[in-house]
């Protein structure tokens, strides 16, 4: 973890520095220090996740800009592989039109929630 970028509480930590004892451990980034007990490690560590940073400057005192890839394929490039996938099935057999438009339906609310996220982001930046 050490070494490493993760996403926590909405922002992008550097992991600077982890001290693990019996009864604590405390991890470090570049925004802030977090101080939890040992047994409660496992949970507080599902909330954060990995990302490749490819890019962070700081605005002001406790705030963040910062553009970085989640780590595996992005949600778009699935979206678009399972558009196409759907477009040669329908071109094969028209019988599959009503499941297309379905599943079209669902990938357009998924397009709708990333776009309200994307808006939310905007509204933070200022």
């Amino acid at each position: 973890m050490k070494g490493k970028t993760f996403t926590y509480g909405k922002q992008v930590h550097s992991v600077l520095d982890i001290k693990v004892d019996d009864e604590k451990f405390v991890i470090t980034t570049n925004l802030n220090e977090f101080s939890r007990k040992t047994e409660s490690a496992e949970e507080f560590l599902k909330y954060w996740s990995p990302a490749t940073q490819t890019g962070m400057a700081v605005l002001e005192e406790n705030q963040q800009m910062a553009v970085y890839i989640q780590q595996g394929r992005s949600q778009a490039d699935d979206l678009i592989s399972i558009l196409k996938d759907n477009i040669t099935k329908v071109q094969s057999n028209a019988g599959y039109i009503q499941q297309a438009q379905t599943v079209n339906d669902q990938v357009k609310s998924i397009i709708d929630i990333e776009k309200m996220k994307l808006e939310y982001l905007k509204q933070l930046r200022g």
